[in-house]
Formats: C-alpha cells, sequence, structure tokens
C-alpha cells in the first residue's frame, strides 16, 4: 500500500483555474493502480459540500479516481 498526502493547490472551484494536474497524475502514476483510491479530508474547508463536489469532478470524473471524503466536522 502507498499513502501519499498532499494539500493547498486549486483543483478548479468556479472562477479558479487548476493549478495541480500535473503533479496530481505523477501521484496517480506512482499508485500503480489503473483506478486509484483517493480519500479528501475536507476539514480546512469545514467540510464544504462545494469543495467535496469538486473534489469528486476532479479527482472522480476527470482523472479516473475512485473517490471517498472523510468528514471530520460536521455530521452526515
Amino acid at each position: 500500500m502507498k499513502i501519499i498526502a498532499i494539500g493547498g493547490g486549486e483543483i478548479g472551484r468556479p472562477g479558479y483555474p487548476v493549478e495541480t494536474t500535473k503533479i496530481d497524475k505523477e501521484i496517480i502514476a506512482l499508485s500503480g493502480k489503473k483506478i486509484p483510491r483517493v480519500l479528501f479530508i475536507p476539514t480546512a474547508s469545514g467540510d464544504s459540500n462545494g469543495y467535496t463536489e469538486v473534489f469528486n469532478k476532479y479527482f472522480g470524473k476527470r482523472l479516473g479516481c475512485k473517490t471517498d471524503v472523510l468528514y471530520l466536522k460536521k455530521k452526515n
């Protein structure tokens, strides 16, 4: 198992350009998986649903990962 933790950088919120595609693709390649799993912990954004949607769209739909979210502040 490989765990790579990252933080920061823009992934395409409305009105902002994506900044991290090159490094994100490199990290995905390091996984060695056809469909890598990516976990988002949105605590810094107050567990924002909007930011979670952006994450799922970017990593899930655009980069082909299986995404999951771990909320630490709000109850689901």
